[in-house]
């Protein structure tokens, strides 16, 4: 019974071993299947925020698209104003050249009128002077048709 009591307690500490190896696996397969409930719920709450970040991106997607399309609008709407600003940049420098020739006419016109003016001024003048002249001329013209009247009568 030697071997037989001394096999049997060898197999009792192996078992001993055994069951204290298999209690410590349990304990670490009961803290191991802990952290993996809590990486399976850490998982399931990034899912879910993966899930909202990317519905998220989706919408700013949208909108940056919208953003795009109305730039593209607007910037085809500033091309049209820009060349019309352009063609009232060419119309008004159009106009600025028209006026300036009207201006250089205007003062070629004007000193051609002064220069009328004192001709006419002149003119004005010439007949003062002939009217005059005419007035003395006619004064001259009854006093010698008064002497005429009067030699005339005292002739009869």
């Amino acid at each position: 019974m030697g071997q037989y009591s001394r096999d049997l307690k060898l197999k009792k500490e192996e078992l001993d071993w055994l069951e204290k190896s298999f209690e410590e696996c349990c304990d670490k397969l009961g803290s191991k299947e802990k952290q993996l409930e809590t990486v399976k719920d850490s998982l399931d709450k990034y899912s879910d925020e993966v899930m909202m970040k990317g519905k998220e991106v989706e919408l700013a997607k949208k909108r940056l698209k919208d953003c795009a399309e109305k730039f593209v609008l607007k910037e085809r709407e500033l091309c049209r104003v820009q060349k019309l600003i352009e063609e009232k940049a060419m119309e008004l420098k159009s106009k600025e050249k028209h006026l300036e020739s009207i201006k250089i006419l205007i003062e070629e016109n004007s000193e051609e009128l002064e220069a009328k003016e004192k001709q006419f001024d002149q003119i004005g003048k010439l007949i003062k002077e002939r009217t005059m002249e005419l007035k003395v001329k006619e004064n001259e013209f009854e006093s010698i048709d008064g002497c005429i009247e009067e030699s005339s009568e005292k002739i009869k």
